[in-house]
């Protein structure tokens, strides 16, 4: 096929900077050294990152770039960069040694890259995935009072984990399940007080299925290899569970059908057994979804739900596109750095009824389980206890990471990159001011935002005085400095329980300062006691890749129950407000 060429525009590079150092920070780092540190330079590389552009929209994220090098060197094309991958050299080099290799390997191997990034998607089938499954459709089973399950996943790639009966289970808190002579042993960490309810049987099996874009045939080499290549280097055993699993499937093969899983949806799912309990499933697919994928999945759901009753069952991370029935994410500590969990939960339709439920959370490569408790997740506030171990995680994260570079500013407003970066995911807040006045930046750091803002107001032909609180003492002594004729507006001070003594035309403020549960009453606590009669709120959302859309930042608030009076979107991020009326 023919290689497109060229560099795409600076907008696109940018955002494509921004997703390699997003999946550097909550993906790769304390799971891939190599992808770690390649992610962080490809970052501050135009040439790399504007590769992933000849991907269509949805696909372009770093794992696909990562995934088409991998497969190239496993193919066996000879470079030294070969001596990083683990998957490849017993022991690999240091990964920080990687990156000019890397960048030559991407130079010579330029135009193969560009039609695999062009034609391929990630494919990762997680085996490991299963472990959170089992639970789920032991709930699954135990509802269908004695009817078999019938198996649809949306997503299914090689259809690996539609033979979760076929594998062996051992959990961390003793509980073992499946036939001992299995060749595919998964081993699952427990954590929490709460046991995952895993079924001391296997549920029975009655029919299964899988809907993909891009099914994979266990039986063509090259698409097997191009599973292992999406995993990553370091990753041994999960390759050695992709393998085992693919063996597997060889012997014991489920229906794939090539085409859109919402697409397909009814017709396939009118296939299975009447007699069974349909359970339609999807784990770490709302990625690879526009958010009005999401609401034709959703609609497609609920045509099939009319006509029978059915579990759905999904395993997604936090995305502020993809809302799961209003299903809020029930917050707990933060691991000790940024990444990604899963939420599982389920919708149980019968007749005209249905329940949701949030069971449990999980590792993004199912590691970890920690199973919740069942039923309804709608609690006002986080408990006390869990607020302030929360608050005291986020303290030692950001004063870890925003001081790690003592001359480097951005970072200390929390973006590594530099100033091209910085305007590019950041301008788009100061449209939000519409009039002169005070401005307070709610977790304001080192004051760069609120410095910035001075100057993007300013062109736009208004004047504000900025004000900022933070809970790190040390990024206030920063904006001190930064902004020493406003020394004296800013103090060291947490949103929750902070009270102003005063009221501002503008107010800023993160809904991630607090845990999730405590979102809604912090907009609302800020908008009754921070802002004036007829100010206005801002609240900003960062890190949104392709989906910075001001819909986003709208739907945020929406969803809290606000009245959005306006919203705008930059590289990554986007902003919405509420305006308080006068009195």
């Amino acid at each position: 096929m023919p290689v497109p060429r060229g560099q795409p525009d600076d907008e696109t590079i940018e955002r494509l900077k921004a997703r390699f150092e997003r999946f550097a920070e909550a993906e790769a780092r304390g799971s891939s050294p190599l992808y770690f540190h390649l992610g962080y330079l490809i970052a501050g590389d135009s040439e790399i990152a504007g590769l992933l552009a000849h991907a269509p929209r949805t696909e372009q994220r770093a794992n696909l770039l990562f995934a088409a090098v991998h497969y190239l060197l496993l193919s066996g094309v000879d470079h030294p960069l070969r001596a990083f991958y683990g998957t490849i050299s017993d022991p690999p080099d240091r990964p920080e040694e990687a990156f000019p290799v890397f960048q030559d390997f991407c130079a010579d191997h330029r135009d193969t890259l560009v039609e695999l990034i062009a034609t391929r998607g990630t494919q990762t089938n997680e085996v490991r995935r299963c472990a959170y499954l089992l639970p789920m459709f032991g709930l699954a089973a135990a509802r269908a009072t004695g009817r078999p399950l019938a198996l649809l996943e949306i997503g299914p790639s090689a259809g690996l984990n539609l033979n979760f009966d076929r594998y062996y289970y051992e959990y961390s808190h003793g509980v073992r399940v499946g036939a001992t002579n299995a060749v595919v042993r998964i081993a699952c960490e427990v954590r929490g007080p709460i046991e995952p309810p895993v079924p001391p049987t296997m549920p029975s099996v009655a029919w299964r299925a899988g809907i993909d874009p891009r099914p994979v045939d266990v039986n063509d080499v090259d698409g097997i290899r191009w599973l292992r290549a999406c995993i990553w280097p370091e990753h041994l055993g999960r390759t050695e569970l992709l393998e085992r699993a693919v063996g597997v499937a060889r012997e014991h093969q489920v229906t794939l059908i090539h085409g859109d899983g919402i697409d397909l949806l009814a017709a396939t799912a009118a296939r299975s057994p009447d007699d069974a309990l349909l359970c339609v499933f999807h784990t770490n697919v709302a990625p690879y979804l526009s958010a009005d994928d999401h609401q034709r999945l959703e609609a497609a759901v609920l045509a099939v739900a009319e006509t029978r009753d059915l579990c759905w069952i999904v395993a997604e991370g936090d995305s502020p596109r993809w809302r799961f029935w209003q299903l809020p994410t029930l917050d707990v500590p933060r691991p000790s750095r940024p990444y990604i969990h899963m939420s599982c939960a389920m919708v149980s339709f019968e007749g005209r009824r249905h329940t949701t439920e949030l069971l449990g959370l999980a590792d993004a490569h199912a590691a970890w389980i920690e199973w919740l408790q069942p039923g309804p997740t709608a609690i006002a506030r986080a408990a006390p206890e869990d607020r302030d171990a929360w608050f005291d995680q986020l303290h030692a994260e950001i004063t870890e990471y925003y001081l790690a570079e003592p001359d480097n500013p951005y970072r200390q407003s929390g973006r590594s990159q530099g100033h091209t970066r910085w305007v590019v995911t950041r301008q788009c807040i100061a449209k939000a001011v519409n009039a002169q006045g005070d401005y307070l930046d709610i977790g304001c750091a080192n004051g760069l935002l609120l410095e910035s803002l001075l100057a993007w107001c300013a062109e736009r032909g208004f004047h504000i005085t900025p004000h900022g609180i933070d809970f790190v003492p040390d990024l206030i002594e920063l904006a001190k400095l930064r902004l020493p004729r406003w020394a004296e507006n800013f103090e060291v001070a947490n949103a929750w329980d902070w009270t102003p003594k005063r009221q501002y035309r503008f107010v800023q403020v993160l809904t991630d300062a607090v845990p999730k549960l405590d979102r809604p009453a912090l907009v609302q606590r800020t908008l009754d006691l921070a802002v004036a009669p007829g100010g206005r709120l801002i609240v900003p959302q960062y890190g949104l890749g392709d989906s910075a859309t001001p819909e986003v930042a709208e739907r945020v608030l929406h969803d809290m129950g606000f009245e959005v009076a306006g919203s705008e979107a930059c590289v990554s991020a986007s902003v919405a407000w509420v305006d308080k009326p006068s009195k």
